[in-house]
């Protein structure tokens, strides 16, 4: 899949960029017209750096996917369509890549989801 790291200094719109105004503009259908699923996941909270794996990272999520049966759903169809999900890790600059668990530490080299 692809992966993109946007640097700029503190206060330059990453998180509201990345984080609040591109899913939105997505879910309205105005950006990004071949991704299926997004995910946006803030690094500054314990919870997210920690994930052991992607389940544990979507039972963090917000809105929508609180069954057992609708995570496996999703996590299959991941694993089959990778070019068509993007998960946004937002604020990597806010925690040192050593804290986050080895799945998180993966998926930010590319070796995770693949």
């Amino acid at each position: 899949g692809v992966r993109v790291l946007a640097l700029a200094g503190a206060g330059m719109g990453k998180t509201m960029a990345f984080l609040k105004k591109g899913p939105m503009e997505w879910a309205e259908g105005r950006i990004w017209p071949e991704i299926e699923l997004l995910f946006a996941f803030p690094l500054r909270h314990p919870e997210v750096y920690l994930a052991g794996d992607l389940d544990e990272l979507l039972r963090l999520q917000r809105h929508g996917i609180h069954r057992q049966a609708d995570r496996e759903d999703i996590l299959e169809y991941i694993s089959e369509n990778l070019k068509r999900v993007c998960i946004i890790l937002d604020g990597l600059d806010e925690v040192h890549l050593t804290k986050c668990s080895d799945f998180i530490q993966g998926v930010i080299k590319g070796e995770e989801l693949d």
